[in-house]
Formats: structure tokens, C-alpha cells, sequence
């Protein structure tokens, strides 16, 4: 009994532009279907069909290709919640008042203490 074929969806950059890729085995029926029904296009670059990320509604999606793939929508979910690392360079040391009292030219210490 054969199994239909799994498409697996996920987000990605490509070319600066949020799109949804298309990855299953090579069907020449499948194919002509998601490109009728969704507007898909190869990449070369990327190895896979996609479709703009806001031209592609899964619901859509999934009433075109019902009977005919299995959609594998997993990657669709996933969110990045790392937390972002701070730069390094970023972060600035901060210095002893000692160190900045030494550091500091006689005419400034000068105006320093005038607004005391």
C-alpha cells in the first residue's frame, strides 16, 4: 500500500525575505500541484520550493494538497526564545574614581572643583 508523500514546512531568509519552504522527494505530480495551487517557486539556492511568507496561508495550503501529502507543519511552530547575548564591545568597564582623579588634566580638576 503506498504512503502519500510528506512535504515538511519550515521559515527561512532567502534572498532578505521571510519565505516557507516546500521540501519533499522529487514527484513530478506533486509538484505541478503545489505549483498550481500555491504559486510556488524553485530555488536553486536553496534546494527546496518556497513561497513568499506572506503570500502562504497554511489552512489554504492544506485544503489543496488534503488526500494528496501529508504536511508536516512542525517547523511552522517553532519560535527562537533565546534570549539575545549582549556585545561585548557593548559593555563598557567602569573604572575606579581613583583611577579617573589620576587620569584627569589639571585645568579640568580646576572647573571640577569650581562647581563644587
Amino acid at each position: 500500500m503506498p504512503t502519500d508523500p510528506t512535504i515538511v514546512l519550515e521559515r527561512t531568509r532567502h534572498r532578505d525575505n521571510m519565505v516557507v519552504t516546500l521540501r519533499f522527494d522529487y514527484d513530478q505530480q506533486l509538484i505541478d500541484r503545489v505549483k498550481q495551487e500555491t504559486g510556488a517557486r524553485w530555488s536553486q539556492t536553496m534546494g527546496c520550493w518556497y513561497v513568499p511568507e506572506e503570500q502562504f496561508d497554511l489552512h489554504t495550503f492544506f485544503e489543496a494538497l488534503k488526500g494528496i501529502a501529508y504536511v508536516d507543519y512542525s517547523g511552522l511552530k517553532k519560535r527562537n526564545n533565546k534570549q539575545p547575548t549582549p556585545n561585548p564591545g557593548a559593555i563598557k568597564p567602569r573604572y575606579n574614581l581613583k583611577t579617573i582623579k589620576s587620569q584627569v588634566s589639571p585645568g579640568v580638576k580646576e572647573q571640577i572643583q569650581s562647581f563644587k
